[in-house]
């Protein structure tokens, strides 16, 4: 566009001066003015040099596609994307640990503070007969003293060393089988009452290893079963349970996470262990058998999770397979960019380079048409003088 400018410019001043030396020829003749006084422009003189604009754009400059994300992927990823349930994560709160201490701490107390009132209680059960609800003169008790439970007849899982056609007292009426199985297991229970407690179930199997074991204490502690630590063991998770539900009342999954079954676990083996510290010391196991179904709840959440956690990676990884497919394509637009970047800026600094060389060339010509201009001048001035000598010459003629 330039160089139409500039040869478009250069034509119109070569037709005005044409013109012009055409009129100044035509005023020579009809003057009868010497040819050789009119000052005849050159060709060089006339003539603007012809102005050679050229420019070179890259023809290899591209206009870089950046590709836009696919978002079909990513809806079709989103419903692929498992529902991950938040609420069997741990969630605990500024009071979960103290109140599961507090609540283990008061199972073990409760056990401690029935001490007491159950050792009257089957104090009370020893002194009656089957018929008024207790379990005096039966045939298990026929061995006295320590460890007597231990000796016969009170293990829940060896009922074949009863003797059961003499549990009952000589005196006592005919009594059928039925109600006899019924008796011993409520003197069972009724023994899980007393200061010893009732012992483990299978304990007689093992019975000349615990006594040759000779510790009374130990074995009390430890290797017995008492309801006051059944109480214990039922109260705690009680507690457990209604705090979670109040803590927790809009969660349907309140009693299937972390929290409520690792706080349940922690109240109990705090019961557990605060029961040894106390006076009398006893080992609760039923609190130890309350912790199994927590563990498997625990086990279960935890494979949840897992699995939950195992789907979510992998649909992460096939994510980053195709972020990884969009980021080479955005690269190589970008690459794309700054190799047509460098391109127009050597396009720029030709476009500038041409345009200092036409304004030069524009500058040179206008001082050019002024010189032509400024000779013009001068001719005419001498021919109007002429004309006017000649004028005065024919006046004073006439004269």
């Amino acid at each position: 566009m330039d160089k139409d400018k500039a040869n478009n410019c250069k034509n119109n001043i070569d037709e005005i001066l044409t013109n012009q030396d055409t009129y100044l020829t035509a005023l020579e003749k009809e003057f009868n003015l010497e040819q050789e006084s009119a000052p005849v422009p050159s060709a060089t003189e006339k003539r603007l040099p012809k102005v050679e604009l050229t420019i070179h754009l890259p023809s290899n400059m591209l206009v870089p596609h950046i590709p836009n994300l696919n978002m079909e992927n990513w809806q079709q990823l989103y419903k692929e994307w498992p529902e991950m349930n938040y609420d069997l994560f741990p969630r605990w709160r500024s009071a979960d640990i103290p109140v599961m201490v507090i609540a283990g701490a008061v199972g073990a107390l409760i056990s401690n503070k029935l001490f007491e009132p159950f050792v009257t209680s089957h104090d009370n059960c020893s002194n009656k007969s089957f018929a008024n609800g207790g379990h005096s003169g039966e045939i298990i008790d026929v061995v006295r003293g320590k460890l007597h439970r231990l000796k016969y007849g009170h293990d829940l899982f060896n009922p074949m060393e009863v003797s059961w056609h003499e549990y009952f007292p000589p005196n006592s009426p005919d009594i059928a089988l039925g109600k006899t199985v019924f008796a011993w297991l409520r003197h069972l229970f009724q023994d899980t009452f007393s200061s010893e407690g009732l012992p483990l179930p299978g304990s007689s199997y093992f019975r000349e290893i615990i006594q040759d074991a000779g510790n009374y204490e130990i074995y009390k502690t430890f290797l017995t079963i008492k309801m006051r630590d059944i109480s214990a063991a039922a109260f705690v998770p009680l507690a457990m349970t209604l705090y979670v539900y109040g803590t927790e009342r809009g969660n349907k999954n309140k009693f299937f996470n972390y929290r409520y079954t690792t706080l349940t676990i922690g109240a109990l083996a705090i019961c557990i262990s605060v029961g040894l510290l106390l006076q009398p010391p006893s080992f609760n196991h039923p609190a130890l058998l309350a912790m199994i179904p927590f563990v498997v709840a625990l086990f279960k959440v935890n494979q949840q999770v897992n699995r939950l956690l195992k789907e979510r990676y992998a649909i992460i990884n096939k994510n980053d397979r195709i972020l990884q497919g969009q980021q080479q394509m955005l690269i190589e637009g970008y690459r794309q960019i700054d190799r047509d970047h460098q391109l127009l800026i050597d396009s720029f600094n030709q476009l500038k380079e041409i345009s200092d060389r036409s304004h030069f060339l524009i500058e040179g010509a206008i001082e050019h048409c002024h010189s032509i201009l400024a000779e013009q001048e001068d001719f005419l001035r001498d021919l109007e003088e002429k004309y006017l000598k000649g004028e005065q010459e024919l006046w004073q003629y006439r004269c």
